[in-house]
């Protein structure tokens, strides 16, 4: 049983770390409107009721998609992200409003660099010999799982400055655009997205399987140790007593 379990788990855990490496791909980070915050401010400002219920509509049909996407590959190497595209309600609200220099780029991010390399590290354990395979893989997985956390929330930290910054840029302006109004960063919600949690699962999950395949080692080793050390000893210790000489005469 012990064996089939190291088996089972030099199989898994690349596998799981070359799952955690294209959850890269995904989505890590997503930002969208805090509708109720910005449909307040879209009443008081001036302008005709047609106006206001334009900017109503516009902001009830975003209210659920995100504005933003950051991958993890956006993140790691400082790209910018993925941009909605607005819904026919917001084409003269958001008119003009948009350009490159208003996309917010967090630059790079460099725990999420580091969360790379262990798992290539991971990865790369699996040439080794047992038991420092195992234990190499599940350091390497734990590091870069707790990373991952951490940098999510530097992640999301980053992108709030940054829409904070481009909003204050534009605080002259009165559209109702992607980048904000007045520059509040409290009018966007900052959030984690599918792909932080997948990349958490699998390598929670490489942790789970490498401690498996550590613990069936060491329960392989202690039951071949009386075979090799005390069997031997144990095999002398019942050999019968010669038995006495007589005295010689």
């Amino acid at each position: 049983m012990p064996d089939t379990v190291q088996k089972a788990s030099r199989g898994a855990s690349p596998v799981l770390l070359v799952l955690a490496a294209l959850c890269f791909l995904l989505p890590f980070v997503g930002v969208s409107c805090n509708s109720s915050a910005l449909q307040g401010l879209a009443g008081s400002l001036p302008g005709g009721s047609a106006s206001n219920a334009q900017s109503a509509a516009c902001l009830s049909a975003i209210s659920s998609t995100d504005l933003y996407t950051y991958s993890g590959v956006n993140l790691a190497t400082g790209s910018a992200p993925s941009t909605a595209t607005l819904p026919q309600s917001c084409s003269t609200t958001a008119a003009g409003t948009q350009n490159s220099s208003d996309t917010p780029t967090v630059g790079v991010q460099p725990l999420l660099i580091l969360v790379l390399a262990l798992i290539v590290l991971g990865i790369a354990a699996t040439v080794l010999r047992s038991p420092l395979r195992y234990a190499t893989a599940l350091a390497a997985a734990l590091a870069a799982a707790i990373l991952v956390v951490v940098s999510n929330s530097t992640a999301h930290n980053a992108v709030s400055e940054k829409i904070t910054e481009l909003a204050n840029r534009s605080s002259g302006s009165s559209s109702l655009g992607l980048q904000g109004v007045g520059g509040v960063g409290s009018f966007f919600n900052i959030h984690a997205a599918i792909g932080f949690t997948l990349i958490l699962i699998a390598l929670l999950l490489a942790v789970v399987v490498n401690a498996a395949g550590l613990i069936a080692g060491s329960g392989l080793r202690m039951a071949h140790a009386p075979l090799t050390a005390v069997g031997p000893a144990h095999a002398a210790e019942q050999q019968p007593w010669p038995p006495p000489q007589p005295p010689a005469v």
